[in-house]
C-alpha cells in the first residue's frame, strides 16, 4: 500500500510513489543508492513549481536523464512525471506490457498498480530515460 516516505516490504510495509520508481530502478542497476527528496505530500494541493522537476533539473541528474520528445514514445523503464492537481507531484515507470506500455505506480490512498496510459484523468506531463 502508498506509505509516505517508506520502502518496507512485507505484509506491514508500504511505499510512496518516488520510492517504488528508485527501489525498482535501483534494483535494476540504473544507479547507484543516493538519498530521495522529499516534499510534504500534499504539496501538489498549494504549490505549482513541481519538487520531481527539480530534482531532474539538477546538473548531477540531468547528466544521467533525457528529457524524452513528445513524439517519441514511451519505452519499458522510463519515468513518467505526473500532474496531480497543482503540480507534477507524482511518479511513476512505464512498463513494457504485450497490451501496450502502461504506468507503474502507487497512488495516494491506493496500492501498487498498472495503469493504461490512456486512462483518463492519466496527466503525464513528461518522461525521461535513464542514460
Amino acid at each position: 500500500p502508498f506509505r509516505y516516505k517508506s520502502r518496507v516490504r512485507g505484509p506491514r510495509g508500504g511505499i510512496d510513489c518516488v520510492g517504488l520508481a528508485y527501489e525498482v530502478h535501483r534494483a535494476c542497476g540504473a544507479f547507484e543508492p543516493f538519498d530521495i527528496p522529499y516534499l510534504p505530500l500534499d504539496w501538489h494541493e498549494h504549490h505549482a513549481d513541481s519538487g520531481i522537476l527539480a530534482f531532474f533539473n539538477q546538473p548531477e541528474v540531468r547528466a544521467r536523464l533525457r528529457q524524452i520528445d513528445r513524439d517519441d514514445p514511451p519505452m519499458h523503464g522510463d519515468l513518467a512525471a505526473v500532474q496531480t492537481s497543482l503540480a507534477v507531484h507524482h511518479l511513476g515507470t512505464i512498463i513494457a506490457t504485450t497490451g501496450g506500455p502502461r504506468l507503474l505506480h502507487v497512488p495516494i490512498g491506493g496500492v501498487v498498480e498498472m495503469w493504461s496510459l490512456a486512462r483518463p484523468g492519466l496527466a503525464i506531463r513528461g518522461l525521461w530515460r535513464i542514460t
